[in-house]
């Protein structure tokens, strides 16, 4: 799961990268880049989140042994 967030984490760079590229170009203005962006990032901290999670989740739920004595 961990390859998952380092993919997601290496497409968003990319991604700010070329809203980066486009904005010094002049061919889109800075308050959709600036939406844009926080949507991407937010979309990327969700899936890393949720790639990361799965792993974590069942030893934090776990009940453990003695629990039910």
């Amino acid at each position: 799961m961990q390859i998952f967030a380092v993919i997601i984490a290496l497409v968003g760079a990319a991604a700010f990268e070329g809203m980066a590229l486009l904005y010094r170009r002049r061919i889109i203005p800075a308050g959709p880049l600036i939406a844009l962006a926080t949507s991407i990032l937010l979309t990327m901290v969700g899936l890393t989140i949720v790639g990361l999670a799965p792993g974590q989740l069942v030893i934090v739920n776990q009940a453990s042994a003695t629990s039910d004595q």
